[in-house]
């Protein structure tokens, strides 16, 4: 299970976070490039299934976010791995779809979200992102002015018996 800080024990500090953040790292890197190329065999509705996502309706997303909590790092982690060392070109579909599937690995759900909004020009953009809870229980949302059109949440991984 990756964690950065464990609620038993004292948040992870000095060399072992440096490790830690490492790990990190190489996992969004390797799942980024996973991703990628998964994404370009079969459709998204075939990738959201095989992570058992299930359809919401868009306005029940918030709701449901409320409940999901972040883990800090992990997202930046993503980012970073999509900025500098990725091979392949990440989108923020596959951006949200690796940060979705290290939360499942990690025990946590997630909501992913896509929308569009009109840009300066009048094209019409999509995006894709996660709806999360901050630490501070703030839900926090990156879509901006886009419309959500399709919600789906991630359940968080089957533990082992």
């Amino acid at each position: 299970m990756l964690r950065l800080a464990d609620s038993s024990r004292r948040p992870v500090s000095g060399p072992a976070r440096s490790l830690v953040r490492t790990v990190a790292l190489v996992l969004a890197w390797l799942h980024l490039v996973r991703i990628s190329r998964l994404l370009k065999r079969q459709s998204l509705a075939a990738f959201i299934a095989t992570m058992g996502g299930e359809p919401l309706a868009p306005d029940a997303a918030g709701e449901v976010a409320r409940e999901i909590t972040d883990i800090p790092g992990l997202a930046h982690a993503v980012e970073r791995a999509a900025r500098g060392l990725n091979p392949v070109r990440t989108t923020c579909l596959i951006k949200a779809c690796t940060l979705a599937r290290l939360r499942r690995y990690a025990g946590l759900p997630s909501v992913l979200v896509i929308g569009f909004a009109a840009d300066g020009t009048g094209k019409i953009r999509g995006h894709a992102w996660l709806l999360r809870t901050t630490a501070e229980g703030i839900p926090f949302t990156e879509g901006g002015e886009h419309i959500v059109t399709a919600a789906y949440l991630i359940p968080r991984r089957p533990r082992r018996g």
